[in-house]
């Protein structure tokens, strides 16, 4: 399952402020966070720290999204896959923020 954190699929949340620690995706992507389906989430001032996937992408995987990522502190995150911090696959922005 993609999104061991904070899983999503065609929304877009406001996720500020947050820490997002030590979270798993067994079968999927990004442990800390998963932006699927034409999601665009404002992630803002948030540590995504120390999260793993089983598959890809331990801190955030973005698959056909858009999300900004404004502020944030992406560190340990790890991957039996490819992809520890931050993995994208038809991402839809031209413009990113780290």
């Amino acid at each position: 399952m993609d999104g061991g954190g904070i899983p999503m699929s065609n929304s877009s949340p406001n996720i500020i402020g947050c820490d997002i620690y030590g979270n798993h995706a067994a079968g999927g992507g990004g442990g800390g966070i998963a932006c699927l389906n034409n999601s665009s989430p404002i992630i803002s001032k948030c540590n995504i720290n120390y999260n793993g996937s089983g598959s890809y992408t331990g801190g955030i995987h973005i698959d056909s999204s858009s999300p900004k990522i404004i502020n944030c502190n992406i560190i340990g995150n790890r991957s039996m896959g490819e992809g520890s911090a931050i993995q994208t696959f038809n991402f839809y922005s031209s413009r990113k923020s780290f």
